[in-house]
């Protein structure tokens, strides 16, 4: 009730009135009690005023609505009703204390404190405020502060897939600081019901849909993680894209030498996997002097990367070096490149390459010797060395003359034949 209204109220001007009554009163039984608890004036006023008017100067209600009806739990008649046709059904105003405050006692009966249910359009509760949140949940231990579910069916709650919480605006998630009730994790979801995404964000605008930023103080590399994915047996992050990038890793310090992507296996498999249906598996591009792909044999690693002589790079299958064609796609050449391929700057071995080496005989009295290899081509390059005496110390030594190559074969051909078996080895390279 405004001040208006109890300015005009008889129960503040004729206190004679409101003495009289209360004599009244009195005598009427139960309705005494609660005179006697601290009730100042119950009339009927003016058509201006409230049809029901109750004032209290102590600790008692102004007015008090009890039902002691005996039925099931949930399904007794209210204790006070109000009802208007286009205004508040209830209205609580206070200076210091709640609005309106419901409290539930049953230990063993689940319902709400307070329970608004929208028959109509609009929703069943709606919260507003000018200086605090509009609307704010507490609950101890495990209990979520607000719990929001996804479910129009009466009765039990039956979750249909609907949107649980919608929050329209910047939302803002963070750890409690020292103004907020209580320390621990700014959001935890719990996956146990679920049945599609856990957290679902959707974005229209250039900006991300979901951004999380760490501004933690540390050393260069020692910093919190701005997003942190953890997964038992998936992904732990999955980017999917379809006409960019999945996953785009950027690095922007100029001094502080970090990879913008990183991959670590504390387990069996490998630090990164590239694969790929119509293209490269991976690709690295640099520039200037600096590799486009580094591989270093160093499994010891405590700070500066030590080689430990192990093997630095293994190419299983097909291997390809020459410079770059115009079916590479995109791909402008300097004019300047007039480099080797590939540079071997320290010692190499040629296991397991496409450079098939052999060894054969030359009979004794012989001039030629056929060899059969299938890697032997027209093409093919094809060197031939005696490794044995083939005359004896009073005649000129013979010396190969010539190779005949044909596909799957070659024949080798001495100056002049051999005085002994004289054996030679070969090596066959094909462009």
């Amino acid at each position: 009730m405004d001040s208006g209204t109890r300015e005009k109220s008889p129960a503040r001007h004729n206190k004679t009135e409101v003495a009289s009554r209360r004599a009244t009163l009195a005598r009427g039984g139960a309705v005494a009690l609660g005179v006697a608890a601290g009730m100042l004036a119950i009339r009927q006023p003016a058509a201006a005023d409230s049809p029901v008017y109750g004032e209290s100067s102590t600790n008692v209600p102004g007015v008090w609505g009890v039902n002691t009806q005996v039925t099931e739990p949930g399904a007794g008649g209210p204790g006070v009703r109000g009802d208007s046709a286009n205004g508040h059904g209830v209205r609580g105003q206070s200076v210091t204390g709640s609005g309106v405050r419901g409290i539930h006692t049953s230990p063993t009966e689940a319902t709400g404190a307070i329970v608004g249910v929208n028959q109509g359009a609009g929703a069943g509760v709606v919260g507003r405020a000018g200086n605090g949140p509009g609307m704010r949940g507490i609950a101890p231990g495990g209990n979520p502060g607000v719990f929001a579910e996804s479910g129009s069916q009466p009765g039990s709650v039956i979750l249909d897939g609907g949107m649980a919480l919608l929050a329209l605006g910047r939302a803002l998630v963070r750890p409690p600081n020292e103004s907020d009730l209580s320390p621990g994790d700014a959001i935890v979801i719990d996956p146990t019901t679920s049945v599609g995404p856990t957290l679902e964000a959707d974005g229209d605008q250039s900006d991300p849909a979901i951004r999380g930023s760490n501004t933690q103080v540390a050393e260069p590399g020692d910093g919190g993680a701005g997003v942190q994915g953890l997964s038992a047996n998936g992904f732990a992050v999955h980017g999917i894209s379809t006409t960019s990038a999945g996953v785009v890793g950027i690095h922007t310090s100029p001094t502080e030498s970090s990879s913008a992507l990183i991959g670590r296996n504390r387990g069996l498999g490998v630090g990164v996997d590239g694969r790929a249906e119509m293209g490269p598996g991976v690709r690295g591009n640099a520039p200037g002097a600096i590799p486009a792909v580094q591989a270093n044999s160093g499994s010891r690693q405590t700070g500066t990367l030590v080689l430990d002589g192990a093997v630095a790079l293994v190419a299983l299958g097909h291997t390809i070096l020459r410079p770059p064609t115009a079916a590479d796609g995109s791909v402008v050449l300097d004019p300047n490149f007039t480099t080797a391929t590939l540079v071997v700057t320290a010692g190499t071995r040629t296991d397991a390459l496409f450079m098939p080496v052999g060894n054969g005989s030359i009979l004794a009295g012989q001039q030629i010797a056929v060899v059969t290899n299938a890697a032997a081509g027209v093409g093919s390059h094809i060197s031939v060395a005696l490794v044995g005496s083939p005359a004896r110390n009073d005649h000129k030594p013979p010396a190969v003359s010539w190779i005949e190559r044909v596909a799957g074969s070659f024949t080798v051909h001495l100056t002049d034949a051999v005085d002994f078996d004289t054996p030679f080895t070969y090596t066959i390279v094909n462009p």
